[in-house]
């Protein structure tokens, strides 16, 4: 198993409330306040801000089902989840919509669709960017797992925690 995946899975399996960075910690209030009720909510941001870490977060807290793509929707046999939060969906109108149906279909009228961009449909939306201060978060909390990052601030986390100092 390559260091990066090692670092990866130590993240999943070490996470607590208190490596979400500031930024995400605003997301997941907004998040939390807008699935109170039924409907999608759509958290988008670019590559590496940190979308899957929040949504997997997001999942545990509010006891819903986290899936890491739209196709993995139609793979379960589960009796439909309080909510669900989908990974890798399309921001395009129409997908979005037939995933609507789908949800719909399920009898699943609660979750969050991640995206890089925004939804081109009529949705509750948080943005969630990547600062300074979450860098440094996200540095403070991988380091004291042992996993070796990149020296330099970088454009996004994948890039920091996936290092070319740890191949």
């Amino acid at each position: 198993m390559s260091t990066f995946l090692r670092c990866l899975n130590s993240i999943k399996r070490e996470r607590t409330l208190a490596w979400l960075t500031p930024s995400q910690r605003v997301a997941m209030a907004q998040a939390a306040q807008l699935l109170h009720l039924p409907g999608h909510v759509n958290l988008f941001g670019s590559i590496g801000v940190g979308k899957t870490f929040l949504a997997w977060f997001v999942a545990d807290q509010l006891g819903y089902l986290y899936l890491p793509h739209p196709t993995k929707l139609t793979e379960s046999d589960r009796p439909p989840p309080a909510g669900i939060v989908i990974d890798n969906c399309s921001s395009q109108r129409s997908t979005h919509r037939e995933l609507l149906k789908e949800l719909s279909f399920c009898g699943i009228n609660r979750s969050m669709l991640v995206t890089r961009t925004m939804l081109q449909d009529y949705s509750h939306f948080v943005h969630l960017t990547l600062t300074d201060e979450d860098q440094i978060q996200v540095r403070l909390n991988v380091a004291r797992i042992g996993c070796v990052l990149a020296t330099e601030n970088t454009w996004n986390l994948w890039s920091l925690i996936n290092s070319r100092d740890q191949e």
